[in-house]
């Protein structure tokens, strides 16, 4: 099926923006939550989550990146960028030789921001106490130690006097907008990559996925 981009225009007093079940990203009909989150790459981390700085260890368009739980997540400029990936057999059993490399799906969600700034600055807070190391290859030269992570980054006037804020919500990855005084909430425009297609089921707007329903929230 064709991937589309699909432009979501918020117009609401105060607007936040997140995923069915934030970004434990769930797959569970809409109608009948489960009694029990599903496990696997929809499901929250156990531990804080971290935005690590790049400082040359990924891609450049990315300023901040955060892996964990089967997904990694990209800042970048122009919004952020969901990669999933889903193994499509478990681990096997511990007395079996785990196989270097597993069959997996992956699952690549851009959500961007529709004419914002450019270069919006961008400022990382609540630091955490680890460090990352990437010792990659074997020229001393090109290795990438000592990076921090944070629990939290601003995007500073991401559209005029309005800021966005991603963050940790225990485990969850939650992305906020704060419209300062001056700032005009119709100026938030989000666009969706990667959905194959958008629905409503009972009033709510559900973009569809090879890897399940995922539900955008204002508020």
């Amino acid at each position: 099926m064709k991937k589309t981009a699909v432009l979501i225009v918020l117009s609401v007093v105060a607007a936040g923006m997140l995923f069915l079940g934030g970004s434990r990203w769930q797959t569970r009909p809409l109608a009948r939550p489960a009694a029990a989150p599903p496990a696997g790459p929809f499901a929250a981390a156990a531990q804080p989550l971290q935005f690590v700085e790049n400082r040359g260890q990924a891609d450049a368009r990315a300023r901040y990146i955060l892996r964990g739980s089967g997904r990694t997540v990209y800042l970048t400029d122009n919004g952020l960028l969901f990669d999933f990936l889903r193994f499509r057999d478990p681990f096997p059993p511990k007395s079996q030789e785990i196989p270097a490399a597993r069959p997996a799906r992956r699952l690549v969600v851009g959500l961007d921001l529709v004419g914002s700034a450019p270069h919006p600055e961008m400022a990382a807070a609540a630091p955490r106490a680890a460090r990352f190391h990437y010792l990659i290859g074997n020229d001393r030269s090109k290795w990438v130690t000592d990076v921090p992570a944070y629990g939290e980054v601003l995007y500073r006037d991401v559209y005029p006097a309005v800021d966005m804020r991603v963050y940790d919500d225990r485990g969850t990855v939650r992305y906020d907008f704060i419209v300062r005084p001056g700032g005009r909430v119709g100026d938030i425009r989000l666009a969706v990559r990667g959905a194959e297609e958008l629905r409503l089921d009972e009033g709510r707007l559900v973009a569809d996925t090879e890897f399940g329903d995922l539900a955008p929230v204002s508020y």
